[in-house]
Order: structure tokens, then sequence, then C-alpha cells
């Protein structure tokens, strides 16, 4: 969008833990808003907003499955849920993820539907349907050693799923 109006911008994304320190910052220019604000109905930079106005779109949903900072944050999420969570345990996974997105237990038909959905994922990933590299890292030619690529994959799927929740993204 801002190369329409300005031309192209050349930005380096950065590497290592500086990547992440950017994205607390945002790049504004008036005539051309980040995308990602526009789209979750962010503020214009010209005028004070005391409220926020509350939507839930198709974009919204297109933009949490697809944006490389989304796509990155479920892949960091999965991760930390098979990390915190040694048990191995689905249901104690499921519930920590619910907790960390939604902040509350997830109710028995949730669990339901998601574990059967994580079972589904894993299975497509140990029998190399997909490439669990690809889903689960940022940079899938450097596995870290030890990592059970399909697990972290699987569970890389299911916070995809639970952050784009409609729970997740619109304030109640």
């Amino acid at each position: 969008m801002t190369e329409l109006s300005y031309g192209p911008l050349a930005w380096p994304t950065s590497e290592g833990p500086e990547r992440y320190r950017r994205g607390l910052y945002t790049y504004l220019k008036r005539t051309s808003p980040y995308p990602g604000m526009t789209v979750f109905d962010g503020p214009t930079s010209e005028v004070t907003c005391t409220v926020r106005i509350r939507s839930n779109t198709p974009l919204q949903a297109l933009t949490t499955l697809n944006d490389m900072v989304f796509v990155e944050a479920a892949q960091a999420l999965g991760k930390r849920v098979v990390d915190e969570v040694q048990s191995g345990s689905a249901e104690e996974r499921i519930s920590q993820l619910y907790r960390l997105c939604v902040a509350r237990a997830p109710r028995p038909s949730e669990v339901e539907k998601i574990k059967a959905f994580y079972e589904a994922q894993l299975a497509r990933f140990r029998e190399k349907q997909a490439d669990p590299a690809a889903v689960a890292l940022r940079d899938p030619k450097v596995v870290p050693g030890g990592m059970d690529l399909p697990e972290v994959a699987a569970w890389t799927m299911v916070a995809r799923t639970v952050m784009n929740l409609d729970e997740t993204v619109t304030k109640e």
C-alpha cells in the first residue's frame, strides 16, 4: 500500500533478536497507514481516538491466518505450549493455549474439537503429507536438535486456529 503513495520503500528485515524488537514499532505515513492497523480498525494518525470501533471482518481472519507477524506468533505459541506442558497431554496443552489466548479454560466441547483437529494435523505431518519444518519454523533450513518437528507443527496449526477465534481477536 505504501508503494502506491510513496514509491518503493526499502526496509530491510532485521535478523536475530532484533527482528522481534521491531514489532513494537510501526512505521506510519499519514496518507498510507499500516495495512494491519487499517484491517483491525486502527485510528488514523491525524485525529484523536477516544473509542475504538469494534468489528470482525473476513479481512481480519485472512490477516491473522496469513500475515507473517501472526504466522510467526503462532509458531512461537505452538513451540511455547509444547515446551511449557512437558506431560505431552493434549488436553493440558489445549487448556494452556486457551489460557494464553482467551484467558479462560476451554469448554469440554472445545477441547474435543481442538483435540480432533490436533490429531488430524499430527497425522498429516507424521505421514509427510505436509512439510512440518515449513509450518513450525521461520527458517525451515535450520531445525533445532531434539525437536519433535511434526508435534510442534501440529501445535502451530492449533495455535493459528485458536488465535483466529472471534473471542481471541475481539474484546467482548
